[in-house]
């Protein structure tokens, strides 16, 4: 296990604009603002596509499910990280046969609306490292130098 405090030094709010995909425009704004680290603090909107993945295994590798979709669907909630100007974000949405999550991928569309709070992060480095023989990535956190 690894602990660490960081300090937020900024909260960045973003709107997307109806059309626009979430993944790609953050990554734009992630380049523009050159967000090193970063928690989502918030966010809420309605996509008119999707396109999220899940494990389906609990051995190593995972295997994982992707899936395309159109909407509506409301996103009741997004949660992630940035680490080395890289998202990794989970999000879950509703419809009207019920709601459901998963890892949020390029594909997923503002319908109406999308707003986000970011808090960029001020702390440790922090970088993800390769567990070959899991083939999956792990989060490290170092002690600021």
């Amino acid at each position: 296990m690894q602990i660490a405090k960081f300090k937020i030094k900024k909260v960045l709010f973003i709107s997307i604009e109806p059309g626009e995909d979430v993944l790609d425009r953050l990554n734009v704004i992630i380049k523009e603002k050159k967000i090193q680290t970063a928690t989502v603090l918030s966010a809420y909107g309605t996509f008119d596509k999707i396109h999220l993945h899940w494990v389906t295994t609990t051995d190593f590798p995972p295997v994982e499910f992707y899936e395309k979709d159109q909407g509506p669907y409301e996103v009741l909630s997004i949660g992630g990280v940035i680490v080395e100007s890289i998202p990794h974000l989970h999000v879950t949405v509703s419809n009207k046969e019920g709601a459901y999550g998963g890892h949020l991928h390029e594909g997923c569309r503002v319908l109406y609306v999308f707003e986000m709070t970011l808090g960029i992060l001020d702390g440790p480095y922090m970088y993800r490292e390769l567990i070959p023989e899991r083939k999956i990535k792990r989060l490290i956190i170092e002690k600021k130098k």
